[in-house]
């Protein structure tokens, strides 16, 4: 992450203290502690938008304390003000440690963990099974039926445990027409990939005839773009970013050279403004980099899954709706109760947003951001593994409850997926 300052409100009579906890502060990484006197004028300039603790040192009394607390609460409401009474430098620095988890689980709270998942639109259900499955080796996470429509299928592709940040999901109606990508929508998938991958993959696409480009650089990063059978628009990009996430490997795409999740999402916009004001005030993005007309969004709550970048289109065409394109994107929150604090800003900003819906496997809301791309937060809990074990996930045709009387129709008009 990047580097968080903290600045102390120094309270007290042991200076001493202080200098200890500046310095173990310091001595973490991504944090950086400055001293700050105790004088009116201090108080008065202790801006809680600067993420910020208030240390009350042993020496100070309950009155003192009291004091200070109601006139930097009356100044800066939600301020956190901890208190230290001693007990030698390894509970010092117990606490110091407890009170840097807790700050940064407290931006993390306020920040959304990337992307969760993606969700496209897919003209055969055989067809983009092959294509995930066994060109881009993906693991298939669960098959299951749409919501809205259960004579469709909905397909999760991600890795072994279906970890948000390498779930992409698609409908596959069956016949539909073909879209067309434009403004007001997600564009572009990015998956990361090892960095000496691309030369296997692009032997790869032209064996087995994948629509593909020539791989080049943005933004300092190597990618490879192609297309899946419908259309949909999707790149392998080398990150410069560190990435562990384990992949899910296959006979014909070893560990060495799979996907390890999403690098990114594009969404292509008339104008980026309104959007990436949701995304730095909102969601807790910001911005980055710049190439062109290409801005690059990124969250510093997670290390991967955590870009976005918005292109200005001003004078293209929305796009439709169809096979081939994007249907929304999911951004991931931990659970249901950070989940509904965003629901409340999102509110507030003046925008429409569903209530909360159970999607089995997560907990979404849904709402169409200012550029008119349908977005989506969706929580980790519970999980790919709340209905079929990590074995056999995607093995089995699993079914909202509500549809499950009628599972021996819909087992007859679903299309058989052969393996």
């Amino acid at each position: 992450m990047d580097t968080i300052q903290l600045k102390i409100l120094a309270v007290g009579r042991e200076p001493a203290i202080l200098q200890v906890v500046e310095r173990l502060i310091n001595g973490h990484e991504g944090w950086a502690a400055t001293i700050v006197t105790t004088d009116e004028a201090a108080i008065a300039a202790f801006d809680k938008t600067d993420f910020r603790i208030v240390f009350v040192c042993a020496g100070v009394t309950a009155e003192e304390e009291e004091n200070l607390r109601r006139r930097l609460e009356e100044l800066h409401p939600g301020v956190v003000v901890t208190r230290h009474f001693g007990g030698g430098s390894g509970l010092l620095e117990n606490e110091v440690l407890a009170i840097l988890n807790s700050q940064k689980n407290r931006i993390m709270a306020n920040k959304i963990l990337g992307i969760h998942h993606i969700t496209a639109i897919a003209g055969n259900a055989q067809r983009n099974y092959d294509f995930y499955t066994k060109t881009l080796g993906l693991r298939m996470v669960k098959k299951t039926v749409n919501f809205d429509d259960p004579g469709t299928y909905h397909f999760y592709y991600g890795n072994e445990t279906g970890t948000p940040g390498t779930i992409l999901t698609f409908f596959p109606w069956e016949g539909i027409p073909g879209g067309r990508a434009g403004t007001g929508m997600a564009t572009e998938i990015g998956y990361s990939v090892p960095k000496d991958s691309l030369e296997f993959w692009a032997s790869r696409f032209k064996e087995l005839n994948v629509k593909h480009g020539e791989v080049t650089e943005r933004l300092g990063e190597t990618y490879l773009p192609f297309q899946d059978p419908d259309g949909l628009k999707l790149e392998l990009i080398a990150s410069k970013y560190a990435d562990d996430r384990k992949a899910w490997a296959t006979p014909e795409v070893s560990a060495a050279a799979a996907t390890r999740g999403f690098h990114s999402v594009t969404l292509t916009l008339r104008s980026i403004k309104p959007t990436a004001a949701i995304l730095t005030d909102v969601f807790g993005y910001e911005l980055k980099e710049q190439e062109g007309n290409r801005y690059r969004y990124v969250t510093d709550a997670v290390a991967t899954a955590s870009i976005v970048d918005l292109v200005e289109a001003s004078n293209e065409n929305r796009g439709n709706s169809g096979s081939g394109t994007n249907h929304h994107v999911a951004f991931r929150v931990p659970d249901e109760a950070i989940q509904m604090e965003f629901r409340e800003k999102i509110l507030s900003k003046g925008l429409n947003i569903t209530p909360k819906i159970n999607r089995d496997y997560f907990f979404s809301l849904y709402f169409r951001e200012p550029g008119g791309v349908l977005f989506e937060i969706a929580t980790d809990n519970p999980g790919f593994t709340v209905d079929e074990p990590l074995n056999e996930l995607g093995t089995h045709l699993r079914l909202p409850k509500q549809y499950e009387q009628m599972r021996g129709e819909l087992e007859k008009s679903l299309p058989v997926l052969h393996g």
